[in-house]
């Protein structure tokens, strides 16, 4: 019995001690490049790994990689044979594959660690855009773009300059002075995309420049052509307070940019003064709850100057890393060593076992046997 279980434990340990089949190890290289001008350089390289870390084990991430491959193994044969290696200190992130063949290990890191960049890239760029919506225009350095003449919607005012007699914030605006044409008033190209199942959101606040005579009355209007354009509501401007003029606009069509521009609808000669300009998306184009948490979101990635997606590097193809090794001899022993134990501990039982039973059937000593009555 002792050499058999000693002989069954060492054909187990050799069983086991057996290489896998994936037993080829490759490793592809990402690095994780730090923004020059982040303050806290440790807490924000711990940020960035960790990020790329959880990134590159992401099922969409792994999906992506092997429908990359020929043939493209499942995803589950995927997330059993890729690891991550690496501190969360390192400027590198060490994407590990496993596969039966050196070749086919060095394809799945190289996948990896390609649409786990890819991946990085994209949703940086997606939040770039999503939390730049709003584009604002002041003229405290210049003009900023804005101009008396080329208007799709306006008619060219006699004088446009920069003022620093009035301002709704900052330290200039801009003066406008437009004759007895009605529909007079400066422009600005916006460049940038609208799309058409979108609503988007004009402002500017203006001022009139002089108290005597009628009010000027002015109006924004935004839009891409004289069919597809959007005018807010005329206001009559005070000489002492800004009044916030507001025009929203539902584009019939894509476009690449559009036109902003302030109108006179008075009936004379008007002076006012302009300032602050933005043009966003509508609010009302996403569900506030999320708008509000996106944008707190930007603030705190802004404040902690977390890095982009450019930050996240792949260091060339995968290379092999190393190879399985298999233990057989020393699973052999083991698994020996291990039947030994058994069939010892076997044995001792069975000893004892037969110990007790010889004690039970011998006659008890030193008692006198009981007499039988006649």
């Amino acid at each position: 019995m002792l050499v058999v279980l000693t002989v069954a434990g060492a054909v187990l340990g050799a069983t086991l001690g057996i290489a896998p089949s994936e037993r080829f190890v490759a490793e592809a290289a990402v690095a994780v490049q730090l923004d020059p001008e982040a303050v806290d350089v440790a807490q924000l390289q711990s940020v960035q790994w960790r990020t790329a870390a959880t990134t590159a084990l992401l099922p969409v991430v792994l999906r992506a990689a092997a429908q990359s491959l020929a043939p493209a193994p499942e995803l589950k044969t995927v997330q059993e044979r890729v690891s991550i290696a690496g501190s969360p200190g390192s400027s590198v992130l060490r994407i590990q594959a496993r596969d039966r063949s050196v070749t086919a290990a060095n394809a799945l890191a190289t996948a990896v660690g390609r649409e786990t960049v890819l991946f990085l890239r994209r949703v940086s760029r997606t939040n770039l855009r999503s939390t730049n919506r709003t584009q604002s225009f002041t003229f405290d350095r210049g003009l900023d773009g804005w101009s008396r003449i080329g208007s799709l919607f306006a008619v060219p005012p006699t004088r446009l300059a920069r003022d620093e007699s009035a301002q709704q914030g900052g330290t200039h605006s801009l003066r406008v002075v437009c004759g007895p044409t009605r529909g007079c008033g400066p422009h600005v190209g916006i460049q940038r995309t609208f799309v058409a199942s979108s609503r988007y959101r004009a402002t500017i606040y203006a001022r009139a420049a002089e108290s005597i005579g009628p009010a000027a009355r002015v109006r924004l209007v935004l839009g891409t052509s004289g069919r597809d354009i959007a005018a807010g509501t005329s206001f009559s401007l005070s000489s002492t307070r800004w009044q916030l003029l507001t025009v929203r606009w539902a584009p019939a069509a894509n476009s690449d940019g559009a036109e902003l521009a302030v109108q006179s609808t008075s009936r004379g000669p008007a002076t006012f003064f302009l300032d602050t300009a933005t043009v966003a998306e509508s609010i009302e184009n996403v569900d506030r709850r999320v708008q509000l948490a996106a944008d707190a979101q930007s603030r705190r990635q802004r404040a902690r100057r977390v890095a982009q997606g450019d930050s996240y590097v792949l260091l060339g193809a995968a290379s092999p890393a190393g190879e399985i090794q298999a233990d057989t001899l020393g699973w052999t022993i083991g698994g020996a060593l291990l039947g030994l134990l058994m069939g010892g501990a076997g044995l001792a039982a069975t000893e004892l076992a037969r110990r007790r039973q010889h004690t039970q059937r011998e006659p008890c000593a030193n008692v006198d046997a009981v007499p039988r009555e006649v």
